[in-house]
């Protein structure tokens, strides 16, 4: 089994566990059914669904994958392993650092969305995602201003998408005006 074919795999069942313990966690969203609305829980389990579909495909597909690929030759496979390993060793150990910031990003975001609000955690952790995510190190200040709008602008959108058309307001803790 090839390294590719085996992130395939792991990927396709971490993802369909946590899609699964998405849905499950759903179900403890309270439900605020109004005027034929879908419900609180419906984006997430939407979502799940979509994740676990894709998974599936994913797991399908590298399984058949390794049914029908032929066995190479041990010479081949020492030349292809070799310019893997130096191809991750070139660009992999960036590549992991960022998925780590990502993923530490996401958790402090989770952590401060209710105590913090919506609006100013989302900036908060759009505006650090995308200095994750950039390629160039260097960092200006004029970059940092139109991640800062962008933030800002996606931010207030989304809240008011959901305070407007979905009538589900998000917290907004320290924005909150009646505390």
């Amino acid at each position: 089994m090839q390294i590719d074919q085996r992130r395939d795999l792991i990927t396709s069942i971490v993802f369909l566990i946590f899609g699964i313990a998405v849905i499950i966690a759903s179900g403890n969203i309270p439900i605020k059914n109004v005027n034929g609305d879908v419900g609180s829980a419906f984006l997430p389990e939407m979502v799940a669904g979509i994740m676990i579909f894709l998974s599936i495909i994913l797991f399908a597909k590298t399984c058949m994958h390794i049914k029908k690929s032929k066995p190479l030759e041990e010479k081949n496979n020492a030349k292809i392993r070799a310019t893997v390993e130096t191809n991750n060793k070139q660009k992999g150990f960036a590549g992991n650092k960022a998925v780590f910031a990502s993923f530490i990003n996401l958790c402090v975001y989770v952590v401060l969305f209710k105590p913090v609000g919506f609006i100013l955690s989302s900036i908060i952790f759009l505006v650090l995602q995308m200095g994750i995510m950039t390629e160039d190190s260097k960092i200006t200040a004029r970059k940092l201003a139109i991640w800062c709008v962008i933030s800002v602008v996606t931010a207030v959108l989304v809240y008011l998408i959901f305070y407007e058309i979905f009538s589900m307001p998000l917290p907004m803790g320290l924005l909150d005006s009646d505390e």
